[in-house]
């Protein structure tokens, strides 16, 4: 068995919430939240979130959960590499604009996340298919229609 790995954080509900700088109506958690095995060595990978809900109140709660998952994968040897998770909240559709929740998940891919989950606002998703299939960076939500489709949307 590996030993535990270490967390930058105890729980995501501890950082503060600071708008983007430039993508309007969007949040980012004010810190780094680092998952590592104990031992270091493999390469950093980058793993957005994006929450696109319209009330947006609820970021870090999502947060913990997923943290909690790294955690089990990395002590479980199923992960060997260490993870900062990039969470970003969006007011995109029904309330917000499509253009920025596209600019937020492009702005997770510039950041160089090679992966980026969502909560999944069935309108967002569908919104994002065509770029999220072009920039190659995989998308997961929990959005529920099967016009989402795609080789990097799941």
């Amino acid at each position: 068995m590996i030993a535990s790995p270490r967390s930058s954080v105890e729980t995501a509900r501890s950082l503060a919430r600071i708008e983007h700088p430039s993508i309007p109506r969007t949040a980012l958690l004010d810190g780094r939240i680092v998952v590592e095995p104990t031992e270091a060595g493999a390469a950093m990978q980058r793993v957005g979130f994006l929450s696109d809900m319209p009330m947006g109140s609820s970021l870090a709660e999502y947060l913990d959960p997923i943290i909690l998952a790294f955690e089990d994968a990395i002590s479980e040897g199923r992960l060997p590499s260490p993870v900062e998770v990039i969470p970003m909240h969006v007011v995109g559709l029904p309330t917000g604009q499509a253009k920025n929740v596209i600019a937020a998940y492009m702005d997770l891919v510039d950041r160089g996340c090679s992966l980026v989950l969502s909560t999944g606002v069935t309108n967002n998703a569908l919104v994002l298919r065509d770029v999220i299939n072009d920039a190659k960076v995989p998308y997961i939500t929990m959005a529920g229609t099967t016009l989402f489709t795609g080789e990097y949307c799941f």
